[in-house]
């Protein structure tokens, strides 16, 4: 009985002692929240507090009203500006000017125009100033009444033509043409040789007969003209072809010559000229052909050849192909006009024709 009262003794306290453990626990949470929102209070309490301060809802300096007073000020400023200009001018309406100008700023027809322009220039430029610009403008007409042309510096035989008297583009002057003569090749006409020359500009005949082109500079109606017709063109060519050594030509080394444009080699292929010599560069033979070596050369047998043709037709005697890289120069003609090559199947690389530098 007794063992029976202390367990039921026993019981309760441990109910007790449960419900206190859990009283407390409610009682911490409780105490933390409210920790919490006494925290968030603060903080707000701040926000606010500094907000007014920016915002100076109390007065003071940079204050939202002392801001306020200060945009009232300018906006009358303003006002009184406006007031003293009158009506302000806009870009996009004409300017309205004075109908009298003030004293002093011209405008008159009667003792002021006639001091500027009866102003006496001094012995360096003898002559009133009216009279001077007058003899200008009529200088400018002459020369467009005329079509008079002014010869370019470096190029005596090329001319510059335009209306003088308008308001022109100064032409460019890396685009003037600077034709040489010792360029002249003995097939050439004038237009050949311009247009060879000077590749910036498409140089043909006028109804004067002569060369002319286009500036082609913009708002520019100005012309080059060339000063040779097409008969001096061609005593000048026949007197440069009298000065041309008749001797077959040499190698005369990298510097002196003008290289052209390599045509790949085939069976059969035709290298147009003028031209003093050809380069053959061999990319592939067939490793069945003969061949002898020199050092470090190639020399292939039976590969091929090339000759030279004039410029009536005619060709000489064929040369045959041998080295991986070879020069080659006609030995009966001065110059050739074409070039054309054989090669045997499977062979393949470029021949570059080359002319003498003047």
């Amino acid at each position: 009985m007794l063992q029976q009262i202390l367990g039921i003794v026993l019981r309760q306290l441990g109910i007790e002692t449960q419900v206190n453990a859990a009283v407390q626990t409610i009682k911490a949470d409780i105490e933390a929240t409210a920790s919490l929102y006494l925290q968030f209070f603060q903080t707000i309490q701040g926000e606010v507090e500094y907000i007014a301060a920016l915002f100076g809802f109390g007065g003071g300096t940079n204050s939202l009203l002392e801001i306020t007073d200060m945009l009232t000020v300018i906006e009358g400023n303003q006002a009184a500006i406006l007031a003293a200009i009158g009506d302000v001018q806009l870009a996009a309406e004409p300017v309205t000017l004075p109908t009298t100008p003030p004293t002093g700023y011209g405008g008159s027809t009667g003792d002021i125009a006639a001091t500027v322009w009866e102003h006496d220039l001094g012995s360096a430029h003898p002559g009133r100033a009216g009279d001077l610009l007058v003899s200008a403008g009529l200088y400018a007409s002459y020369h467009a009444y005329s079509n008079t042309m002014a010869r370019l510096g470096n190029s005596p035989m090329v001319g510059i033509r335009g209306v003088w008297d308008a308001n022109q583009t100064v032409p460019y002057r890396p685009n003037f043409p600077y034709p040489d003569i010792r360029n002249i090749l003995a097939g050439d006409t004038v237009l050949t040789f311009l247009n060879r020359e000077d590749t910036v500009h498409t140089w043909a005949m006028a109804d004067t007969g002569f060369a002319e082109t286009d500036v082609q500079d913009e708002n520019s109606s100005w012309q080059f003209v060339f000063l040779l017709s097409p008969q001096e063109f061609e005593r000048l060519k026949g007197d440069a072809a009298a000065a041309v050594s008749l001797e077959p030509p040499v190698w005369p080394g990298t510097d002196l010559v003008t290289l052209g444009t390599a045509v790949a080699l085939s069976e059969a292929v035709t290298v147009e000229g003028p031209m003093h010599g050809v380069i053959v560069s061999l990319s592939s033979v067939p490793s069945t052909r003969g061949r002898y070596v020199y050092d470090d050369l190639t020399a292939w047998l039976n590969i091929g050849a090339l000759t030279f043709v004039d410029d009536h037709g005619e060709a000489e005697s064929h040369q045959a192909l041998n080295f991986t890289s070879q020069v080659y120069c006609p030995r009966l003609m001065a110059q050739a006009a074409s070039c054309k090559v054989r090669v045997s199947a499977g062979v393949t690389g470029t021949v570059r024709p080359w002319l003498l530098t003047p």
